[in-house]
């Protein structure tokens, strides 16, 4: 049967198939357990970490009551407030959490409720009554009820850990288990079925492949010409149906063969009657063509003997038309040249070569570029025939055009309309131009330009025109090169000059006797204002000038012997600086040997150039890290004394305090003193600018005000601001600034006494004032009170803590704002901070 073949092979893959499709719906249940398991431990993660979350905020609040018990600072109360604000959201959190046990569930409630009603019948009332009586609030603290209901709740976080991961161990052990089982059935089912694939795989070689390659193999026997070959397979198939039918295609195939070697045989006799025929004819044809020929060549030799003599009375009339071209043009030629040698400039000899070339080709048209080849530019128009500006602009090669064409394959490009880039105007309208010649200007293989002329008459260029063009433009190119060449020349000579005027550097140039070569003006400069001051340098020898400067330097032996071991050594290249006695200026110099491009020497170089600011900024550096340093290495001695005293000894409860009270406050101060230097250094060298939103000042005033107020019982601050205050600025850093100038002016005003907070809005500015009664600051170092660590040095503020950074942040703050900052103050009787910003 047909179908016998194919349902033995579907049901092979069958088979196959069933039991891969098993091995896969095993593996995908043992991954939907793990994605389970997965999902709830990731549950069980998210409810301890929000267990833990309640539990940390508790241990904050108790630690920030502690904290203000014992400094009665409301900065330690931050985390009580955070704990308020933060437990609702993190109780809701555990308590939404699914617990997998009663016995999860109802330590969840209980660490919430614990949690909440530690702050409410705890931390918040115990706040309420430190505030009050600090005594009776201490007293409830030393009672240890806080901590036992946080080491309570702690204790009820520790059980729902253990119970929480406990479970998922016993979860994780049971899919372990599951996976594994899955693992071993999917292996097993790949092992049976890789088995039976290779059995499928022996019966398909063994049913189909084998059969088919004995086919193939009589097929290319029958393909050779052996008609007689069989096949023999007694089969009821597929395979048995083709054996059968390539059979009788070769049975087939032997009789049509023996019918076509029959009727091959009668063409090959007809094919050779008709070439004994064809034979004959073509004898018969030959003697007619052989006596045509001999009649032709007769004619043949009449026609080339009139043709010779015809021929050579033209030769000798070209000839002597030619000879006398040839002497016109050579004449033509020693006239441009002629005209060539009387000109120097580069636009001349351009009008020359172009007005020759014109002339010699009788067009009314023209133009010649060149490329200057001392700057960086395109090559532009030199002259122009017959043309203006408006017609052919200079940058008319900055396009595609057929001139840049020539100029980029070196080789004359000749076009007709339309594709030509001339126009000539008259009366107002372009006139077509027909023909064009662009030729480029070649010398020692490189193009200086091109040369472009046109004609308006439909009269192309002839191969002599564009020879003889050619010769003139090659004859040109020298003269153009020689122009180009001198004019690079002159604006060298200016390059050099107008560097040597423009640099910062003083630069001269002395012969191999010491004599003046060239000297820039800044050298000048150097001489008379700043080395030879009162001397008039133009009348003075180089000795006489390095006398002078010598006197003036901070080490005249120093000095003169480098000068001695420079004229001592012809070949010597040194550096070295000096600095000024009288006004602290610091002057390097170098100097080394010229020599000419052959090596031959024609000198020395001097450049002087002042290195006032760079010693200056080294200066300033080294002062910087002596002060940072300082300022640092203070707290950080308080603080490693403390922590040593603390692991030294085991000291009792209340010094232990003490002591970390102190190791806080100094740590807290290197904290800002970094935060301060670090900020300063971000608006100083931030080039991106701060990002501006309305800010209402009023409201940064009354806060800012209302927190230095709780600060000092001494002082009495009063807030005076106009109604208007809205700017466009950055609210956090003007809230510093604004919090640095209160700072100032309750720390130097240490009796107390009235600070006053003035803002006014004028001309679209908004000015902020701080006015204090206290120390005051000297005069003479007003104008340093903004410089970064500058403190006044007097006993009465040796005692007063701080970095020197708040008002130099006050200035960078200010000046971002594009604003303005100053004192007014009278040693004595108090300051007056004010800054300046503006209001749009």
């Amino acid at each position: 049967m047909r179908t016998r073949l194919t349902a033995r092979i579907a049901g092979a893959v069958a088979v196959v198939g069933v039991i891969f499709l098993a091995s896969i719906v095993v593996l995908a249940f043992a991954i939907a357990d793990l994605r389970d398991s997965s999902a709830a431990a990731t549950e069980s993660e998210q409810t301890l970490q929000a267990a833990q979350q309640i539990g940390a905020l508790v241990v904050d609040a108790e630690t920030g009551t502690r904290g203000f018990a014992i400094t009665g600072q409301n900065a330690f109360l931050e985390p009580l407030d955070a704990a308020s604000r933060n437990l609702p959201k993190a109780t809701r959190d555990l308590l939404s959490r699914p617990a997998t046990s009663r016995s999860q569930r109802v330590l969840a409630v209980s660490i919430a409720d614990a949690a909440r009603m530690y702050l409410e019948d705890y931390a918040q009332p115990l706040v309420v009554t430190l505030r009050k009586d600090l005594a009776a609030g201490r007293a409830i603290i030393r009672t240890a009820a806080g901590k036992r209901r946080t080491d309570a709740i702690r204790g009820d976080i520790e059980q729902l850990t253990s119970a929480v991961r406990q479970q998922g161990a016993d979860r994780i052990q049971v899919t372990e288990s599951h996976a594994e089982q899955a693992l071993l059935i999917a292996l097993s089912a790949g092992i049976v079925a890789v088995l039976l694939f290779i059995g499928l795989i022996v019966c398909l070689s063994r049913w189909i492949a084998a059969p088919i390659r004995r086919a193939a193999t009589a097929a290319e026997k029958i393909g050779s010409g052996q008609f007689g070959v069989r096949l023999n397979e007694p089969r009821t198939d597929e395979i048995g149906q083709l054996s059968d039918a390539f059979n009788a295609m070769g049975t087939a195939l032997q009789h049509s063969t023996a019918e076509l070697e029959s009727q091959h045989a009668e063409l090959e006799t007809q094919n050779g009657e008709l070439e004994r025929q064809a034979v004959e004819m073509e004898s018969q044809t030959v003697e007619l063509e052989a006596q045509a020929a001999e009649l032709e060549a007769g004619q043949m030799e009449l026609a080339e003997t009139n043709e010779a003599l015809a021929a050579q009375a033209e030769t000798l009339e070209a000839a002597s038309e030619a000879l006398l071209v040839a002497n016109a043009r050579v004449s033509q030629f020693a006239r441009v040249a002629e005209a060539l040698g009387r000109h120097t400039e580069l636009t001349q000899r351009a009008d020359t070569l172009l007005a020759a070339i014109t002339d010699l080709a009788d067009a009314p048209v023209g133009a010649l570029y060149a490329r200057p080849s001392h700057r960086r530019e395109a090559v532009c128009v030199v002259s122009r025939h017959g043309l203006t500006a408006e017609t052919l602009p200079d940058d008319a090669l900055d396009r595609e055009s057929v001139a840049r064409r020539a100029i980029d394959s070196g080789c004359t490009v000749i076009v007709a309309h339309p594709e030509g880039d001339l126009r000539l105007r008259t009366l107002g309208a372009d006139l077509v131009l027909r023909h064009e010649l662009h030729t480029p200007l070649l010398h020692a293989g490189e193009t200086l330009g091109v040369a472009s002329i046109g004609r308006s008459d439909d009269r192309p260029f002839g191969a002599d025109e564009i020879q003889a063009i050619e010769h003139l433009a090659e004859q040109g190119a020298v003269a153009i090169a020689n122009s180009l060449e001198a004019e690079r020349s002159r604006w060298l000579a200016d390059l050099n000059g107008a560097v040597l005027d423009s640099t910062g550097d003083g630069i001269r140039l002395v012969d191999l006797e010491g004599r003046l070569i060239l000297e820039n003006p800044e050298m000048e400069r150097f001489l008379r204002e700043v080395l030879c001051e009162g001397h008039d340098v133009s009348e003075l020898t180089p000795v006489e000038v390095s006398a002078i400067i010598a006197q003036r330097t901070v080490d005249p032996e120093a000095y003169r012997a480098r000068i001695t071991a420079v004229v001592s050594d012809p070949d010597l290249e040194a550096v070295d600086e000096y600095q000024l006695v009288d006004t602290g200026r610091w002057i390097r110099r170098y100097s080394a040997p010229v020599n000419t491009r052959d090596g031959e020497r024609i000198g020395r170089i001097f450049v002087l150039s002042e290195t006032t600011e760079t010693h200056d900024a080294e200066r300033m550096k080294d002062e910087l890290m002596a002060t940072v340093s300082h300022e640092l290495r203070t707290p950080l001695s308080a603080i490693l004394g403390f922590t040593e005293l603390l692991m030294a000894r085991d000291y009792g409860a209340e010094e232990r305090k003490e002591y970390l009270a102190t190791v806080h406050q100094q740590a807290s101060r290197l904290s800002d003193l970094i935060s301060d230097f670090l900020d300063l250094q971000r608006l100083e060298h931030s080039e991106e600018p701060i990002a501006m939103k309305p800010v209402d000042l009023r409201e940064i005033l009354a806060s800012q005000v209302k927190l230095f107020s709780a600060q000092s019982q001494r002082h009495a601050l009063e807030l005076k601001a106009a109604q208007d205050l809205e700017i466009h600025g950055d609210a956090d850093r003007l809230r510093r600034a604004l919090a640095n100038l209160l700072s100032n002016a309750i720390k130097y005003s240490p009796s107390g006494g009235q600070v006053t907070v003035d803002a006014v809005r004028s001309n679209g500015d908004v000015t902020i004032s701080v006015t204090d009664h206290g120390l005051g600051i000297p005069t003479d170092v007003q104008h340093r009170i903004f410089d970064r660590f500058f403190r006044v040095d007097s006993s009465e503020t040796s005692h007063i803590g701080g970095t020197g950074l708040g008002l130099s942040l006050v200035r960078e703050i200010v000046r971002a704002h594009h604003g303005e900052v100053g004192v007014d103050s009278v040693e004595g009787q108090g300051s007056r901070f004010w800054m300046k910003v503006p209001a749009g």
